[in-house]
């Protein structure tokens, strides 16, 4: 006996809700914080607010994320996460004579704001959506 083909009136709907997660994991990896640059040195930087990351801009146009920075003599010196040969860190240090930017990870307040209220709404959309091409039930 051969059953007639199934319609699929559940694609669309799974696809809108496949992006839509996808679409809220994206935001939620990438909100709350960012690399934002400094107006003091280094040395000021790391005394004063102890970061556990920086991100040093060298004259030569090379970005070094320096985890667990401090000063050594005439160098910001630290820990650099790698991946060749193997998952490893290892310890760097950038003269501070060729630092040109100095930047820090801080908090995003409108990325904040977008991810606690634009979050809900937007699975709030979705399930509205979702439920108004539903058929009613009785």
């Amino acid at each position: 006996m051969a059953y007639p083909p199934r319609s699929t009136p559940r694609q669309p709907r799974t696809r809108c809700l496949r992006r839509g997660v996808l679409a809220l994991g994206l935001g939620i990896v990438t909100s709350c914080s960012s690399w934002q640059a400094t107006n003091v040195t280094p040395q000021q930087l790391i005394d004063h607010d102890h970061p556990n990351r920086v991100r040093l801009g060298r004259f030569d146009g090379e970005d070094v994320t320096i985890m667990r920075p401090t000063i050594a003599a005439d160098s910001v010196v630290g820990t650099r996460y790698v991946t060749y040969p193997f998952p490893d860190e290892v310890h760097v240090g950038v003269p501070l004579d060729q630092i040109r930017t100095v930047a820090v990870r801080r908090p995003s307040g409108g990325r904040t704001v977008l991810l606690i209220v634009g979050v809900p709404l937007a699975a709030l959309a979705i399930l509205a959506a979702l439920f108004a091409t539903q058929p009613c039930c009785m």
